[in-house]
């Protein structure tokens, strides 16, 4: 893919590129309200939004936090403040007060966007650099709070200003990953990263226009936000949103809405497979199921497959940090493999000690080179020099191989990030507050497998002298400071001590051989 296919203009431009030519289609549903917009109105309803938002002080470079389940005004915000210049912070609504003060912390963040069930809790968490916090459907009944109704009511139908800042160095959003190690970063995504990632998808995609999407994943991922809701609506197709996953709200919706492509996580998959009601529903209209965010059984597979009817279920691999970058098809698929590489993009695998590049079938660390990967982590250049290198390849963490005709397949993760249905969790985050407790005199925190949930995180304990805590006293002490993905379901283990290697850094390999199965 040629760097003249990808369009230098900012993603707002973009997409209305597209959503002009399906003007009168419906573009997004709510499942829970019937709300539903074309992409005429959904135009309409940012340029609004745009000039609302500048009315009330938003410029380029501004910080603006989505803290909000699924929902229209979810797209509407992202990319009204992308057509200003300004960054998208999308913070998982879920997080904990103090999660929140963090990323508000470390953002700089000025604007917040929620919803009421969670203006309390977001003014619990604010600082002096926070000018305004806007609430959907919340009319005016919170104090020093605005409307985004209001907001968007205050433009008197300009046309989209025109943007006059660069697309390449521009941020659009702020998205958290763990990256390799250490705590959530801030990575940073221009204009032309997502761009770019439209247009690859675009040119290998299974997708046809006037599909009927559903989707449940949260749009504060990556995989939400672009991977499906992005690229959908480049299509024309309508996306019918969940604000939350619910089973059998799920397949009514399939059902109901005629619902073609759905994606999912493999945690969704065991779970539809446990339920007896799926007979209930005729799901024989969906014709693509697309996985991702983490590895799936060949069991599972055969059973999802007959409960939609499908001849296959494609899989697909990628990360925040490069968004998506390979994917399989119908015509082009092999049981266990994320599929080949996206146009546009390069995969080579590495040998994890030496970095050398290995043949076909040799499994090594994964790396990533495209238009479509990360500006780099918000203020953290060494941990950007560290996943990115001077030729401009990301590398994965994860270990793979490529086969003799161009398939990746993944096999271990040299990452220490547990994977709970699809959420990153990172050890280190973990052990930092049970170091916090004063009975804790060292602690390390491993992934252990869980049929339901891909893995759990597990808390490997060694307590101060005379302390008599207990596993219960210290899994409520996590439990209260994080969001549920994050919770101590593993359980917890005594130990005497942590295994370290000289350098200092905990050995989860030797954690995770040596110990007592929950």
């Amino acid at each position: 893919m040629a760097d003249e296919d990808i369009p230098v203009v900012s993603l707002t431009e973009y997409m209305f590129s597209w959503f002009d030519k399906y003007a009168d289609d419906i573009a997004m549903v709510e499942l829970d309200t019937e709300r539903s917009v074309t992409y005429k109105e959904l135009k309409c309803l940012i340029i609004k939004a745009s000039n609302g938002l500048q009315s009330i002080g938003v410029k380029e470079g501004d910080v603006v936090c989505m803290c909000s389940p699924n929902n229209i005004d979810y797209a509407v915000v992202f990319f009204a403040v992308t057509s200003l210049g300004a960054i998208l912070q999308a913070t998982n609504p879920l997080y904990t007060k103090d999660e929140l003060v963090a990323q508000f912390e470390k953002c700089k963040t000025k604007y917040i966007v929620t919803v009421p069930s969670l203006v309390d809790k977001i003014k619990e968490s604010i600082n002096n650099n926070i000018k305004d916090i806007i609430v959907i459907g919340g009319g005016d009944k919170y104090e020093n709070c605005k409307s985004l109704e209001k907001v968007i009511s205050l433009d008197e139908g300009m046309d989209l200003k025109k943007a006059t800042f660069n697309p390449k160095k521009t941020v659009a959003c702020y998205v958290f990953s763990s990256g390799t190690t250490g705590l959530p970063k801030a990575l940073q995504l221009s204009h032309y990263n997502i761009i770019a990632n439209l247009v690859q998808l675009r040119a290998m995609s299974t997708v046809d226009t006037k599909e009927s999407i559903l989707v449940f994943l949260p749009f504060f991922h990556i995989y939400g936000l672009v991977a499906i809701t992005a690229s959908a609506l480049t299509y024309g197709a309508k996306l019918v949103v969940m604000s939350r996953f619910s089973p059998l709200p799920f397949m009514e919706a399939i059902q109901k809405h005629q619902i073609t492509f759905i994606h999912v996580v493999p945690p969704v998959m065991v779970l539809l497979t446990k339920l007896p009601e799926t007979k209930n529903y005729d799901l024989t209209c969906v014709r693509v199921v697309a996985c991702g965010a983490a590895p799936l059984s060949r069991t599972i597979e055969e059973q999802v497959k007959d409960i939609f009817k499908v001849n296959y279920i494609s899989q697909g691999y990628g990360m925040s940090e490069c968004i998506v970058t390979h994917a399989d098809t119908e015509e082009n698929h092999k049981f266990g493999s994320v599929g080949q590489a996206i146009k546009g993009i390069k995969t080579k695998i590495i040998d994890t000690k030496t970095g050398e590049p290995l043949g076909a079938n040799q499994d090594g660390e994964v790396c990533i080179q495209g238009p479509q990967i990360m500006l780099g982590y918000l203020d953290q250049p060494d941990a950007t020099a560290a996943i990115i290198d001077s030729d401009g390849w990301l590398k994965t963490g994860d270990v793979g191989h490529i086969d003799e005709d161009g398939y990746l397949f993944i096999v271990d993760r040299i990452k220490e990030l547990i994977k709970y249905k699809g959420f990153q969790v990172a050890p280190a985050e973990l052990e930092a507050l049970l170091l916090k407790h004063p009975d804790i005199a060292d602690a390390g925190v491993i992934g252990v497998p869980d049929i339901e949930s891909g893995e759990i995180p597990k808390a490997c304990v060694v307590l101060k002298k005379d302390a008599q805590l207990t596993a219960e006293e210290i899994q409520d002490f996590i439990n209260k400071q994080v969001a549920p993905h994050k919770k101590l379901r593993g359980g917890v283990e005594f130990l005497d001590q942590i295994p370290k290697s000289a350098s200092g850094k905990i050995l989860r390999r030797m954690l995770r051989d040596s110990q007592v199965r929950p």
